[in-house]
């Protein structure tokens, strides 16, 4: 159970974007509508198409960045900032009936779930029509039932609790991107240039945890308490292997084409093909056993020979043949730009789900974002997005242009607006233009 745990614990904190691995802080600050606004190597993950178009920059090279989300579907900012802050407990030594109680309601009867992305680029460097980038990527997601809120809070009855439906999925990995795009003349009068691209990755899986089976029943009376569970999971390159436990691949496909010169639209098939095997599997099992039949703890030497006598613990952990396949996120993305003036861009991008996986989901998103330039070295950013993983975002970003290199930071909230959000999004990310 301790490797089990351990792991989980692991990629869970790796974890801390939406289904996307190419998020970064111009993206962020944007709300995600960003695909007709991508230069350089971060096109690879967005619309390759765009190194086919005019005004692209000649080189471009993308400097270690990052981008973390952090996200539930109950326990909010307000919420948190009540009750989970410090000057509460200054002022409480615990929470009250009325605390619990609130904490409680707002987590809905079907469970907790918890939404963990995080992406590092290394590296990216793109020349004229191609790019190469290299992104690690980690999704964690978890789903925990009410009632492992609601004992803690609200103790035991004399009714048997189940602690069933605890599930959870979480994988880490790095992509090896290489884009390229090609400008085709359509001759048409409404068109002044098109351009297709696509992008080509391998992927190297590093780790890969899925809880398979839990379940677990809770039972007490006026003088005796019972606990019993269990739990099965699989596991894929724990941290201390290091490495690769397995390899995939995956392919974009894009469009882009500009109207005019304030106009232009594109579209991008994500992940349209592609898999992650995880190879050299183990399965851990294991089980908890606590029956505390009204023994009186002083008749024991030490509190820890008490718990002895009362808890059964087992588990163990075996290598399985064969391996294990994860989906990445496939999606459809379309985008409109507007650019009214040098210091002006608008962007509206529609993301459509093709699948539902670990770091991705099939509810439909739309983004709005607005970047302006009223000191043409010194952008500011504003988006929103609805639906999605992340549902309601508001975002804003800033950025710091001081010769070829650029310095963008930006930070979001997700599922709610302010103290309503029950998610955070920080990135930075830095470039070279030349």
């Amino acid at each position: 159970m301790k490797t089990t745990i351990v792991a989980l614990s692991v990629l869970a904190i790796l974890s801390p974007a939406w289904g996307q691995t190419g998020y970064n802080a111009r993206s962020m600050g944007l709300a995600g509508a960003y695909q007709g606004l991508a230069l350089g190597p971060e096109t690879a993950r967005w619309n390759p198409a765009n190194l086919g178009l005019p005004g692209h920059p000649e080189t471009c090279v993308e400097l270690p960045s990052l981008a973390i989300s952090l996200g539930n579907n109950a326990l909010s900012l307000g919420l948190y900032n009540t009750y989970f802050s410090q000057d509460y407990f200054d002022e409480n030594e615990q929470w009250d009936a009325a605390a619990k109680d609130e904490i409680l309601g707002a987590i809905p009867a079907s469970g907790f779930q918890g939404f963990n992305r995080l992406q590092l680029t290394a590296l990216g460097v793109s020349w004229k029509r191609y790019a190469l980038s290299m992104n690690t990527f980690a999704y964690c997601d978890l789903h925990l039932p009410f009632n492992l809120f609601a004992v803690p809070l609200q103790g035991l009855g004399l009714d048997p609790v189940e602690l069933t439906d605890v599930s959870g999925e979480a994988v880490a990995g790095t992509e090896f991107a290489l884009s390229g795009a090609y400008p085709l003349n359509l001759g048409w009068d409404k068109v002044q240039d098109f351009s297709v691209g696509a992008t080509v990755k391998i992927l190297a899986g590093h780790a890969y945890a899925r809880m398979l089976d839990t379940g677990g029943r809770l039972l007490s009376n006026e003088d005796s308490i019972s606990i019993d569970g269990y739990y099965r999971a699989i596991l894929a390159g724990l941290p201390a292997d290091g490495g690769s436990t397995g390899w995939g691949y995956g392919l974009d496909l894009g469009a882009a084409a500009r109207l005019n010169e304030e106009w232009s639209v594109g579209l991008t098939l994500s992940n349209i093909l592609g898999s992650l095997r995880f190879n050299g599997l183990e399965e851990a099992q294991g089980s908890f056993s606590f029956h505390q039949p009204g023994l009186n703890q002083d008749e024991f030497g030490s509190f820890q020979e008490y718990l002895d006598s009362v808890t059964v613990e087992s588990d163990t952990t075996f290598a399985t043949d064969g391996g294990v396949t994860w989906n990445p996120p496939r999606a459809a993305v379309l985008s409109a730009t507007w650019r009214p003036s040098p210091r002006l861009a608008l962007e509206a991008d529609y993301h459509q789900g093709l699948n539902t996986t670990t770091g991705g989901s099939t509810t439909p998103r739309l983004a709005l974002g607005a970047e302006t330039r009223y000191y043409n070295f010194l952008p500011v950013r504003f988006g929103l997005a609805l639906g999605g993983v992340q549902g309601t975002t508001l975002a804003m970003g800033l950025g710091v242009e001081w010769g070829s290199y650029r310095l963008d930071l930006a930070a979001a909230g997700q599922r709610g607006l302010f103290n309503g959000s029950k998610g955070v999004n920080y990135a930075l990310s830095q470039r070279l233009i030349f």
